[in-house]
């Protein structure tokens, strides 16, 4: 695990968006369950927080995706992730849950021929 990766576990779990629930799993949105549960949205609520997520978003985004042209939340959790660095990308757009469960290969596709460049922000939601 990297630096970073640590700093931010240890802060979501800090403010408590991290549930753990071995014996009774969530279900994500893809149906796939899980014991862990990370809501991301509880990070809009810590503006220090927010701004140090934003500011590590755009660092990747910048460093490792420059030729990124659109940012797309996923989700409830991802859209306001998304909205935070779209200063950096000339376009954000939301993937909702439906769309990703019916139409992804569709919007893949179209990304393919476009030759469009997209980061998808996404936050694994519960559908239970």
């Amino acid at each position: 695990m990297s630096n970073l990766e640590q700093l931010v576990a240890g802060k979501l779990l800090k403010i408590k968006a991290v549930k753990l629930q071995p014996s009774n799993p969530f279900t994500w949105a893809s149906g796939w369950k899980s014991p862990i549960y990370c809501d991301n949205r509880k990070t809009l609520s810590y503006s220090s927080l927010r701004k140090y997520i934003r500011n590590e978003i755009v660092n990747i985004v910048q460093t490792q995706y420059p030729e990124v042209q659109v940012i797309a939340g996923v989700a409830t959790g991802a859209i306001a992730q998304g909205v935070l660095v779209i200063h950096i990308v000339p376009d954000i757009q939301e993937i909702t849950n439906e769309v990703l469960t019916t139409n992804i290969s569709l919007l893949a596709k179209r990304y393919v021929e476009e030759e469009i460049k997209e980061m998808i922000v996404e936050n694994i939601s519960d559908k239970d």
